[in-house]
């Protein structure tokens, strides 16, 4: 059995990935660590804050880790607000984002998953998913974005995580298949 330890404070992720993974990956235990204050570094590029936050977890777990780091990217703003998403969004709530955008701008949701497995050991693995804006929703239920149109459906992420039919459309879940395709081929090489 491989332990991987996931280091978020949201009980959402977590869930969604373990999940997946007792079905796709049951020889994987998804442990839950704490979620820690991770700082992260001012940069526009996801990438490097993805590596970054997986390194600080490292240091304070010592065992394989899983990190992520996702954001929303605005077509019409050049990518903005991306790795600044939460603080977008805590500073202005969704009445604030509402307002940056309208209906059926363009947008991307993607998230950059570490696995970090050694003191200078690790990958990263980027799930996106493509998509519109929704006008203003009456459905704003947790978790998911009431914001955001997948391409290829009609509902928001919100209505589909509620009905069960988000997976399809799981940048997160995109990115983990990903890792998965890649922890195989490594494990198969040490055999």
């Amino acid at each position: 059995m491989n332990h991987i330890y996931y280091v978020t404070g949201n009980s959402n992720k977590f869930e969604t990935v373990a999940r997946y993974l007792e079905r796709c990956a049951p020889e994987i235990q998804l442990i839950p660590a704490p979620g820690y204050d991770l700082r992260e570094i001012q940069t526009i590029d996801q990438r490097v804050v993805a590596i970054d936050k997986a390194r600080q977890a490292w240091e304070l777990v010592k065992k394989p880790i899983l990190v992520d780091d996702d954001g929303i990217y605005f077509d019409k703003y050049r990518d903005f607000p991306g790795v600044f998403t939460k603080y977008v969004y805590e500073g202005l709530g969704i009445d604030g984002l509402y307002q940056l955008v309208e209906q059926g701008d363009a947008a991307t949701c993607k998230v950059q998953m570490v696995y970090w497995y050694g003191d200078e050991q690790y990958e990263v693995f980027e799930g996106v998913c493509c998509g519109t804006i929704n006008a203003k929703p009456s459905y704003t239920a947790d978790p998911g974005d009431p914001m955001f149109i997948p391409a290829g459906s009609t509902q928001s992420c919100a209505e589909l995580y509620a009905s069960g039919e988000w997976e399809p459309y799981d940048y997160r879940i995109d990115a983990l298949k990903k890792f998965l395709v890649w922890h195989k081929a490594r494990a198969n090489a040490f055999k």
